[in-house]
């Protein structure tokens, strides 16, 4: 299918990325997957995704270090920035919204199903 949205997602568990990864394929979008934060922000500069999925952390650089990155370049305007990590804390959360992101999801707390769902809901 030509121009599905693409989905990026950066998460250091490969595990818990690639079973994201083949469920948002499953339902059509393209998906491009980082391992640490510094691919996160090469592969966003270069594949402009509509979305991307970012753990706060990670080697390299972490999901903070990722977003203050996209804000500098100017692409947190271009990309709807979803936030999935274990931390839960409040300062957690308003620093990555300050930073650019627009929602923000604990991963212990939701299902994959309910991630793929949350992402269909942005990029459609």
């Amino acid at each position: 299918m030509p121009n599905m949205p693409k989905v990026l997602i950066a998460e250091d568990e490969k595990v818990l990325s690639k079973i994201l990864s083949n469920k948002l394929k499953r339902q059509g979008l393209e998906v491009i997957q980082a391992f640490d934060g510094q691919e996160a922000i090469d592969l966003a500069k270069k594949h402009k995704p509509k979305l991307m999925l970012v753990d706060l952390i990670m080697p390299n650089k972490d999901g903070f270090e990722v977003l203050t990155e996209l804000q500098k370049l100017g692409l947190n305007k271009s990309i709807y920035i979803i936030i999935a990590s274990n931390l839960g804390q409040d300062a957690d959360k308003a620093r990555a919204k300050k930073l650019g992101a627009k929602d923000y999801i604990i991963k212990s707390n939701t299902s994959v199903e309910e991630i793929v769902k949350i992402v269909l809901s942005k990029v459609k």
